[in-house]
């Protein structure tokens, strides 16, 4: 019995201290974490061995990886980028596989686990501050919210994922739904509105143990609804002076800043100022880590935003800040539609999840959200950063679900 507790805390300090570890970095064709380092290395000692390739969805995501990377080869060896840019864009979905794979194995034994990885975030977020995406120097003296977005945020939703693991209610969904009202009204508009979703959506599918897809088609048009109106208040408190916490000042510049897309265009320009460099290269891409030339998309973002800017240097790159056009612009229309199917693939099993009777559903909820958003609209590095997480989570959540109703089937 000893033995085995031991054996316990010794896995709950292990996924503590794995995650603690992405904020111990070095520098290895470009900058890598402790924790990414064994995650490779761990992968290529145990997954010969591991049983997770009789998995179909494991060797289906596996595949995915290698076709991305294979494309991702050719295009950079068709660019003729130089090997120090081409390393390091083509290592990012290598790291990317291998955090998912590592996650997936520990995962595999118990969902409820993400408990202690969430843990291991909060840690990190608090000992490492410069390691919370974004400018540290701003984060910590608070100007225009960063802190509240970078730091407090990301802090509060992992402890409200951990006590709804912990104390699976039905009645969860309130405190999702308020945290993301609270974060939205100070500022933090993105974190805000994933966690507001993640409560309204649960609120539509509590108490039902298996949800159709012509009921769920149904469930999505009437959150939109609900979603839009809500969108529509907090613009009119934020133009009439009511919140002035935040960016409120941006929505306040949006040409009309009642149509979402407008304020995304707004806040996310390099999502499509990547998207138009794509278009001028679709078959081969830029190549990773691209040179903006003369400074064309930068320009063209500061057009956007009608922004004065100031260029104070010769070698700018290409700006895209989304996971799925970066990987476009970079190295063409084969490596963003494995990219977009992998997304896809990943929604699949999120709503599989979803539909089936689970304790972890507003957990996936929101982990599938949080996919969907830095597929769109975060920086390319979110792939092998945070991605896997959710990923594997969700895995992890489908398999157990499977297992459950294979028991159930041959009364085990």
């Amino acid at each position: 019995m000893l033995l085995k507790n031991n054996r316990n805390l010794l896995i709950i300090l292990s996924l503590i201290l794995f995650e603690v570890g992405f904020g111990i970095t070095i520098n290895l064709v470009g900058t890598i974490s402790l924790s990414e380092l064994i995650s490779f290395i761990y992968t290529i000692f145990y997954i010969k061995s591991s049983n997770l390739l009789k998995n179909n969805d494991f060797k289906k995501i596996f595949l995915l990886y290698v076709l991305l990377i294979i494309s991702q080869i050719l295009s950079e060896i068709l660019v003729g980028n130089n090997i120090n840019n081409s390393l390091k864009g083509i290592s990012i979905p290598i790291i990317s596989f291998c955090h998912t794979f590592i996650l997936l194995q520990i995962l595999n034994r118990s969902p409820k686990l993400i408990i202690w990885l969430l843990t291991g975030i909060i840690i990190r977020i608090v000992i490492f501050p410069s390691a919370v995406e974004g400018n540290t120097t701003e984060a910590l003296s608070g100007e225009d919210a960063a802190f509240l977005k970078f730091v407090i945020a990301p802090i509060l939703i992992n402890l409200l994922l951990i006590y709804s693991i912990l104390k699976n209610r039905t009645k969860n969904y309130i405190l999702f739904i308020g945290l993301g009202t609270m974060l939205i009204t100070l500022g933090a508009r993105s974190s805000g509105v994933i966690t507001f979703l993640t409560g309204l959506i649960t609120l539509f599918l509590k108490n039902r143990k298996y949800i159709s897809l012509t009921k769920l088609r149904l469930y999505i048009i009437f959150i939109g609804i609900i979603g839009y109106s809500a969108y529509c208040l907090y613009t009119n408190m934020v133009i009439t002076g009511k919140i002035n916490s935040g960016n409120s000042a941006q929505l306040k510049q949006v040409e009309n800043p009642y149509n979402p897309i407008n304020l995304l265009m707004m806040g996310r320009t390099e999502t499509f100022v990547g998207a138009m460099a794509f278009l001028e290269k679709p078959f081969t891409g830029w190549g990773a880590w691209p040179t903006d030339p003369n400074a064309k998309y930068h320009i063209m973002a500061a057009e956007l935003t009608d922004k004065n800017i100031i260029l104070n240097s010769l070698h700018y790159f290409i700006p895209s800040h989304s996971i799925l056009i970066g990987t476009g612009m970079q190295n063409g229309i084969i490596a963003l539609l494995l990219t977009f199917y992998i997304l896809i693939f990943y929604i699949q099993k999120g709503l599989f999840c979803i539909r089936n009777k689970n304790r972890y559903k507003i957990v996936t909820t929101l982990f599938m959200i949080m996919i969907i958003w830095h597929m769109l609209f975060s920086p390319i590095t979110q792939l092998r950063l945070i991605l896997p997480l959710y990923m594997s989570f969700i895995l992890s959540v489908k398999q157990n679900i499977e297992y459950q109703k294979y028991i159930l089937k041959n009364k085990i």
